[in-house]
C-alpha cells in the first residue's frame, strides 16, 4: 500500500515525537548499586527455629521440656542449676560450632569481634544463622559450655543433676544418644564452609556418627530446616 504525502509526514512526526520523549525518560544509574542482601542472620534463624520447635519444645543436650515463653522446665529433666539460677530457667539457641570456632581468625573479628562480623561479614553471618547448627538449650548449661568442642571429657568440672553432660576446662562431652547428630553437623560445618577440624577430631566424630545412626527425630529436624533454609545436611539421611 503506497502512502500518500500527509500520511507519510503523520507517521514521522509521530516516530520523532515518541524518540523525543523516550530521551526524557529517567532510567538507573549504571552506577547504582543496591545492598548486598545477607541471606541468613542469627536473629532470623532462631525465628524460624522457634516455629520448627513449636512441634517438640525440648532442649537437646538434656531433654528438659519449655514453653512458648522458652522458660524451661527443670523438673522434666532433673536438671540441677549449678550456679546460674536465672540462666537456667530460659532456652537459650546453642551454636553446636561455636561462632568463635569459625569467625576468631577472620579480620572483621580482629577488628571487633563476633558483633562487627555479624554486621559487617556476610560469611560470618551466613555461618552464624545456619539453623543446622543451632539447637535450643538450657541457658546456663550453654553458658558453662561456651566455645568448648566437643569430645572425649576424662574428668568433668560441673554436674546438671540427671542431665549427663560433661565439660572440662576445653572440651564437652554430651551423652551416647546424641553424639551422631553432633558429630554430623561438626561434619557438615566443616565441609560447608570449608572449616578445618584436625584430624583427631574427625576421628572421633566418624565414630560418633558410626555408633549413633541417624534417627527419625534427625531426619524430621534436617528437613523441617531445608524447607525454610533451602538446604539439607547431606549426611543426615
Amino acid at each position: 500500500m503506497k502512502l500518500n504525502t500527509l500520511q507519510f509526514l503523520f507517521i514521522l512526526t509521530v516516530l520523532v515525537s515518541f524518540a523525543v520523549f523516550s530521551s526524557y525518560i529517567e532510567t538507573p544509574s549504571p552506577t547504582t548499586v543496591e545492598p548486598v542482601v545477607k541471606e541468613r542472620t542469627f536473629a532470623s534463624a532462631k525465628r524460624s527455629l522457634n516455629k520448627i520447635y513449636s512441634a517438640d519444645r525440648t532442649t537437646f543436650y538434656c531433654g528438659c521440656k519449655y514453653d512458648e515463653q522458652n522458660k524451661v522446665d527443670l523438673a522434666s529433666c532433673g536438671y540441677k542449676v549449678r550456679l546460674n539460677a536465672n540462666r537456667a530457667q530460659r532456652v537459650e539457641w546453642e551454636h553446636i560450632v561455636p561462632a568463635s570456632y569459625f569467625g576468631v581468625n577472620m579480620p572483621c573479628w580482629k577488628e571487633g569481634g563476633r558483633e562487627n562480623c555479624s554486621k559487617t561479614s556476610n560469611a560470618f553471618s551466613n555461618f552464624e544463622g545456619d539453623m543446622h547448627n543451632l539447637v535450643p538449650e538450657v541457658g546456663e548449661l550453654n553458658g558453662d559450655r561456651g566455645n568448648k568442642i566437643h569430645g572425649t571429657v576424662l574428668t568433668e568440672n560441673f554436674k546438671y543433676g540427671s542431665c549427663n553432660f560433661k565439660i572440662n576446662s576445653i572440651r564437652a562431652e554430651p551423652h551416647d544418644g546424641i553424639k551422631g547428630d553432633i558429630a554430623r553437623i561438626w561434619l557438615y560445618m566443616s565441609s560447608k564452609y570449608s572449616m578445618f577440624i584436625s584430624s583427631e577430631m574427625r576421628s572421633t566424630f566418624e565414630t560418633w556418627s558410626k555408633n549413633d545412626p541417624v534417627d527419625d527425630k534427625e531426619r524430621w529436624r534436617n528437613n523441617e530446616i531445608k524447607k525454610i533454609q533451602g538446604d539439607a545436611n547431606p549426611l543426615v539421611l
